[in-house]
C-alpha cells in the first residue's frame, strides 16, 4: 500500500540519519581525544623543555661564576709574587696550590717567565736541550731549535729562514706549533717550559722547572748538579740556598756564560716582570680553566698588574 511504503521509507531515512549521526559523533569523539592527546604531549614537551632551560640557565650561571673566579685567582697569585721567593704560597713552576674561596675552590699554578726558555732570546742550545729532555730525538730537537733561531733572526742560527719571510719574534707560545717537527703532543709537553716574555734572555734558575734545569747547556754534569741543588735550596729555604751558598765560587760565572742566572732575588724585578698564572676554578659543579699572562707593575699602585693575554693551555 502506498501509505505503508511511505512509512517504511520514512523509517529507513530516520535509521540512516541516526547511523550517520552516530558516525559523525564517533568521528568527533576521536578528533577530540586526538586533540587532547596532542595537547597533553605538547604540555609534557613544554614542561620538559622548561626544566631543561632552567637547568641550562643554572649551569650557565655556575659556569659564569667559575669564570669570574679566574680573575680572583690571578689577583691572589700577583700579590703573592711580591713576597720573597721562599715565602711564597705559589711556588714558581711548582705544583698547583688549592685555595678555598667560600664554596668555590681555586687550583693555582704560577710560572715566572724568567724561569722559562724564551723562544725569542734564549740560547738555541737551551731550547735544544729542553726538547731532548721532554723525550724528542736529538736530530729533531736540533732541527726545531735551529728553525726557531732562524725565524727570529738569531745570529746563532746556522742557516737562513727557509720560508723567505722577514725575521720577527714569536708573539705567542702557540706559534711554536707552526715550526716543522713540533707536533701537538710535543707542544703540550713544552708548554710549561717555554715563553715569549722571558726578560733579558738569561734563565733564572730559581724559577725554573725540573725539566729546564735538567737541560742546561754548556755546563758540566757537576755544575748542573750544583745548580739543581741550589735551586732546590731556594725553593725549600734550606741550607745552601742563595747565590752566595755555592761551594764553587766560579759556578756563577760559568752559569752566566751559559745564559743562566743564579741570583734568586736579583733576577726578579717587580715592575715589568711577566708571570703566567694558571687557574682552575670550581663552583657549584661547574669548572673553568685558563691561563693569564700578566705584566707586573708596583703592587701598591691602583693597577698593580695588567693581563696581556688569556689563553687555554693545550691538553690539560
Amino acid at each position: 500500500m502506498p501509505g505503508a511504503a511511505s512509512d517504511q521509507t520514512a523509517e529507513r531515512n530516520q535509521e540512516d540519519g541516526r547511523q550517520e549521526g552516530g558516525r559523525q559523533g564517533g568521528f568527533a569523539l576521536v578528533l577530540v581525544l586526538g586533540t587532547l592527546v596532542l595537547i597533553a604531549a605538547l604540555a609534557l614537551g613544554l614542561a620538559q623543555t622548561s626544566r631543561l632551560e632552567v637547568r641550562r640557565a643554572a649551569n650557565m650561571a655556575a659556569a659564569g661564576k667559575a669564570r669570574a673566579l679566574l680573575d680572583a685567582g690571578v689577583a691572589l697569585a700577583v700579590f703573592d709574587a711580591d713576597r720573597p721567593l721562599r715565602a711564597r704560597r705559589f711556588r714558581p713552576a711548582g705544583p698547583a696550590a688549592r685555595v678555598g674561596l667560600g664554596d668555590a675552590t681555586l687550583d693555582i699554578r704560577v710560572f715566572e717567565d724568567w724561569g722559562r726558555v724564551d723562544l725569542n732570546r734564549s740560547n738555541p742550545l737551551l731550547l735544544r736541550g729542553l726538547i731532548e729532555a721532554v723525550g724528542e730525538e736529538a736530530d729533531n730537537a736540533r732541527a726545531i731549535a735551529d728553525t726557531v733561531a732562524a725565524r727570529r733572526g738569531d745570529t746563532m742560527a746556522s742557516r737562513a729562514r727557509e720560508d723567505g719571510q722577514p725575521h720577527r719574534p714569536f708573539l705567542s707560545v702557540a706559534e711554536l706549533a707552526t715550526v716543522p717537527g713540533v707536533t701537538p703532543e710535543l707542544l703540550r709537553r713544552l708548554w710549561d717550559e717555554v715563553t715569549v716574555d722571558g726578560g733579558p734572555g738569561r734563565l733564572s734558575v730559581a724559577a725554573a722547572g725540573p725539566l729546564t734545569l735538567a737541560s742546561l747547556p754548556n755546563l758540566s754534569a757537576a755544575d748542573r748538579a750544583a745548580v739543581i741543588a741550589l735551586a732546590g735550596g731556594w725553593a725549600t729555604g734550606g741550607a745552601g740556598g742563595g747565590a752566595g751558598g755555592a761551594a764553587d765560587s766560579g759556578l756563577a760565572e760559568r752559569a752566566a756564560a751559559a745564559g743562566v742566572e743564579l741570583d734568586p732575588e736579583g733576577g726578579f724585578p717587580i715592575v715589568g716582570r711577566t708571570l703566567t698564572v694558571r687557574v682552575r676554578a670550581s663552583k657549584d659543579g661547574a669548572e673553568a680553566l685558563a691561563e693569564a699572562v700578566v705584566v707586573l707593575s708596583d703592587v701598591k699602585s691602583p693597577t698593580p698588574y695588567r693581563v696581556v693575554e688569556w689563553r687555554e693551555p693545550p691538553g690539560l
